[in-house]
């Protein structure tokens, strides 16, 4: 089991319009986990090919934009931060990329 920290962060130019309209959603195989722009999120994986996507639900609104999948390749791995960040429009997906072997908010 690995343990996977996962931050959705915004954009420099876009962010203050998701961070005052919508919340970040982050799904683990197709359950979906409400998360805080700029905050880690904990969860513990045991498949270790889990599929992870992150995006945003606009207030008021049932459907989640800007999501990529990511599978994971956990084999080795106990834990690891990953960072989701928007891309400069609001329509281009979310990129998630591994900022630390560890868990955590890094600083």
């Amino acid at each position: 089991m690995a343990l996977v920290c996962i931050i959705p962060c915004t954009h420099w130019i876009n962010g203050w319009f998701l961070r005052l309209f919508s919340v970040p959603v982050i799904s683990i195989d197709a359950v979906e986990h409400t998360g805080v722009w700029g905050k880690s999120s904990s969860f513990e994986i045991a498949d270790p090919s889990s599929r992870i996507s992150v995006g945003a639900r606009y207030r008021g609104s049932s459907q989640v934009l800007g999501r990529l999948e990511l599978q994971l390749q956990l084999e080795q791995v106990e834990s690891m931060t990953l960072r989701a960040r928007n891309g400069l429009l609001n329509h281009e997906p979310f990129k998630l990329s591994v900022i630390s072997q560890e868990c955590g908010n890094p600083h």
